[in-house]
């Protein structure tokens, strides 16, 4: 029997608006609060960094702008897109390497 593999959705959100957004997610996307985390972000004083689990992406992906799919390796939250920039950053690879294959600390 296969089953649906769930995703992390993850949304920057205002400090000043993370209420109205929780509320949106309980009460238009029937989202259960105790599954939602909550996280702070360094060096970033206007916004926290909001996830919770799905099955269903393009429900949450589509309709809440600036929302991403968010992977866990080790502990550590991050997006593809937010992998791919670091690495072109840290390590000045453009083309000549598969991102795949570069190491990261």
């Amino acid at each position: 029997m296969l089953t649906k593999k769930g995703v992390i959705i993850g949304s920057f959100i205002s400090k000043d608006k993370v209420l109205s957004f929780l509320e949106l997610l309980k009460y238009k996307f029937g989202v259960d609060l105790s599954k939602v985390y909550i996280y702070t972000i360094s060096k970033n004083y206007k916004e926290f960094l909001v996830t919770f689990k799905t099955y269903n992406k393009d429900k949450f992906i589509k309709k809440l702008h600036g929302s991403t799919i968010m992977h866990v390796k080790n502990g550590c939250l991050f997006s593809i897109n937010a992998l791919n920039r670091l690495i072109e950053i840290e390590y000045n690879v453009k083309e000549e390497k598969p991102y795949n294959e570069v190491e990261i600390d």
